[in-house]
């Protein structure tokens, strides 16, 4: 196994459309099953997750365009169905990845949720002056 970086695409992937662990778990789960729906509480209990963490990770990858949503009469149900040809690349990528690098994109999803959390920081932080400065 190689613990070099990973592609620029997974890379990408991981920072602008998936936020944790959950979200990649889903993605991968939905990606080798793509012929399948899914309810929350089906991919939930293959995962391990509850139903409510699953159905806003499952959210979450369909405003990142990739899976889809669609009622059902069992209720919603999620299908993997990236919006570009690039996004099914990197997923196909990203799958590859995580089988052969675990560590190295467990890494790059950590340090990006530390990047979110920084800028969150620094927006708060400047906005505190901003409001300051108002109420002078």
């Amino acid at each position: 196994m190689d613990d070099g970086p990973i592609a620029n695409e997974v890379e990408a992937l991981l920072r602008d459309r998936i936020e944790s662990l959950e979200q990649l778990e889903l993605l991968l789960l939905l990606r080798e099953h793509a012929s399948e729906s899914w309810l929350p509480s089906k991919a939930g209990v293959e995962l391990g997750l509850a139903e409510p963490m699953a159905t806003q990770a499952l959210e979450h990858l369909v405003r990142g365009g990739l899976i889809v949503e669609r009622s059902t009469e069992s209720g919603r149900a999620f299908r993997y169905a990236p919006i570009s040809a690039a996004l099914v690349e990197a997923a196909g990528e990203l799958a590859r990845a995580y089988t052969e690098r675990r560590g190295e994109v467990m890494r790059q999803l950590s340090a990006n949720a530390v990047a979110r959390v920084r800028a969150a920081a620094s927006r708060m932080f400047s906005y505190s002056f901003l409001t300051a400065r108002k109420r002078d």
